[in-house]
């Protein structure tokens, strides 16, 4: 099975990474394909095409989109974006994630865990908000002493800072980035025990599903695989890098060129001639 250095699945600090458009690129050096996945904005996308452009690595614009289906939490990702003008729906996303990110801020103040507000509006500002902010916030401030702290005491699912954000359904995401001329991928399903409704928004018209992601293990992407395979969908990979702490380095995806090859095949049948 040839590997491509193929990274459909990044984030910088236009949302919730550590790194800038450009450092991001520099960060991915000796990458083949790069896509940028900001959560719910692609306002870093053309910084990050020009740097690509000049190290000599294919770019693709993309987005991270948060939604709901049913009880689950899906983050999609739009892959192969023409980089429309979000209009309506940026506005939206991001009237949505600031008005989670200050209500999580108040539920934090209430446990104890009092932040100053001037440092988390620079932390956010020209950003996508999400709880990776909150998390270094806590760990500057001495509250924790790591992100796995931050989000296993206060800020993930269930716990007692978390609130859930206004998104949009994931049939409808699906049919949005189809009307963006994209492909639709459930972004690291495993991690979010997400299998048992593939199968459902295959039938919505979802294109793919990131099997190959840094944090599934070897078992996880086995079965993800097949599960793909029964379903007739495609499958995506990438580092989901936010920074070097992760430990996963930008760039060095473990999707397979097959796979790769099969997305451009399938946007060469909607006759979309960015996919060669």
């Amino acid at each position: 099975m040839e590997i491509g250095r193929i990274d459909l699945h990044t984030h910088s600090t236009c949302s919730d990474g550590v790194l800038s458009p450009a450092e991001l690129v520099a960060a991915a050096a000796g990458a083949e394909v790069l896509a940028l996945t900001d959560h719910d904005t692609m306002r870093g996308c053309a910084a990050a095409r020009a740097a690509a452009e000049a190290a000599g690595i294919r770019f693709l614009a993309g987005m991270e989109i948060s939604t709901r289906h049913g009880d689950h939490d899906v983050h999609l990702l739009g892959l192969f974006l023409r980089e429309p003008d979000l209009g309506e729906f940026a506005a939206q996303r991001a009237e949505a994630r600031h008005e989670r990110f200050w209500a999580m801020v108040e539920r934090l103040d209430a446990l104890g865990l009092v932040l100053d507000r001037d440092d988390l509006s620079q932390r956010i500002a020209g950003a996508s908000p999400g709880r990776p902010h909150l998390a270094r916030a806590l760990i500057a401030a001495g509250h924790v002493a790591d992100e796995h702290e931050a989000f296993g005491k206060y800020l993930g699912r269930g716990r007692p800072a978390h609130r859930s954000q206004r998104m949009p359904t994931t049939v409808d995401a699906i049919q949005q980035v189809a009307r963006w001329g994209g492909v639709s991928s459930v972004a690291h399903p495993a991690l979010d025990e997400l299998g048992p409704i593939l199968g459902e928004l295959a039938d919505a018209g979802l294109d793919a599903v990131e099997v190959y992601h840094g944090g599934h293990s070897a078992e996880q992407t086995a079965a993800l695989a097949a599960q793909v395979q029964q379903l007739g969908l495609l499958s995506t990979g990438g580092s989901d890098f936010h920074g070097p702490a992760q430990g996963r380095p930008p760039g060095r995806s473990t999707l397979p060129r097959a796979d790769w090859d099969a997305l451009a095949q399938r946007l060469e049948a909607r006759g979309d001639e960015h996919a060669a």
